[in-house]
C-alpha cells in the first residue's frame, strides 16, 4: 500500500470514528500476528488521525500481578469499551491462549475449555451490540527473522525480545549471547566470557558470575565504570 493509500484510509477512519460515535456504537479491534509482524506499528498508524477522546489502545502482552490471578478473560473484559468508543487491542485473548498452550502451561483439556470460553465471550459481545473487528497480521519466516534481528540489535527495541525469551526459558533451557543489557538483565545465570592472547595463541575464559559481578557487569553494558544508584535503578 502506497503512502497516498495509506493517508486516505487513515482520513476515512477519521470520518468514521465520529459516525461511530454518533450512532452510540462500542467498537472492539483485535490485532493479532505472528513475532515481529509489527502490530505495534500499525495500531499506531490506525489512530494517528483519531481523535484520543475517544478510543483507548492496549497492549495486552503485560500481566498484571492481579490479573494473573484472576480468569484469563478478566483483564480483557475489563477494557472494552463505552458506546460510541473505540477499544484497540495489541494482542488478545486468543493471543493469551495459544501462548499458553504452546508454552505447556496449560494442557489440551484447558486449551479446548479456554477456546469454548472465547466463543461464548465474542458472542455475547455481539448480543450486546458491540462490534468486534478482527485483524492476523502475517509475516514470512525471512522477513520475520529480519525484523527480529533488528529489534534485538537496537536499544530501544531490544526489550521486546527479552520478554519473548523470558517467556521461552520458563519451559527451556536457553542460551543467549548479548551485548545488550535489557538481554542480559531477563537471564537467571550470567557468564563472562573474556579473551587473552599470548604469543600466538589466544586463550578463551568463561566465568559464572555471583550477583554482584552480574549487577557490576549490568552497570557497565549500560555506559557505567562503576555501579552507580542511577545505574542500579536502570
Amino acid at each position: 500500500m502506497s503512502r497516498e493509500e495509506r493517508e486516505i484510509y487513515r482520513n476515512e477512519l477519521a470520518k468514521r470514528q465520529q459516525v461511530i460515535k454518533d450512532a452510540k456504537l462500542p467498537v472492539i479491534v483485535l490485532l493479532e500476528g505472528w513475532g515481529a509482524s509489527g502490530k505495534g506499528s500499525v495500531l499506531a498508524s490506525m489512530v494517528s488521525y483519531m481523535d484520543p477522546r475517544f478510543f483507548k489502545a492496549h497492549n495486552m502482552d503485560v500481566f498484571t500481578e492481579e490479573e494473573k490471578r484472576k480468569p484469563f478473560l478478566y483483564r480483557h473484559a475489563l477494557r472494552i469499551p463505552l458506546k460510541g468508543q473505540f477499544a484497540f487491542y495489541d494482542g488478545a485473548w486468543m493471543a493469551d491462549v495459544t501462548s499458553s498452550y504452546l508454552h505447556g502451561d496449560i494442557d489440551e483439556k484447558e486449551y479446548e475449555k479456554r477456546i469454548e470460553s472465547i466463543i461464548n465471550f465474542e458472542r455475547q459481545l455481539r448480543d450486546n451490540g458491540y462490534l468486534v473487528i478482527k485483524f492476523f497480521l502475517q509475516v514470512d519466516e525471512k522477513t520475520q527473522k529480519e525484523r527480529q534481528k533488528a529489534l534485538l540489535a537496537h536499544k530501544d527495541t531490544a526489550w521486546k525480545v527479552s520478554e519473548q525469551l523470558s517467556k521461552v526459558a520458563a519451559e527451556h533451557q536457553v542460551i543467549c549471547i548479548t551485548h545488550l543489557p535489557q538481554i542480559a538483565a531477563m537471564a537467571d545465570t550470567h557468564f563472562v566470557i573474556e579473551k587473552s592472547s599470548t604469543d600466538h595463541t589466544t586463550i578463551t575464559d568463561i566465568r559464572k558470575l555471583d550477583e554482584e559481578e552480574s549487577l557490576g557487569e549490568l552497570a557497565r553494558l549500560l555506559g557505567s565504570d562503576s555501579l552507580t544508584e542511577a545505574a542500579y535503578q536502570n
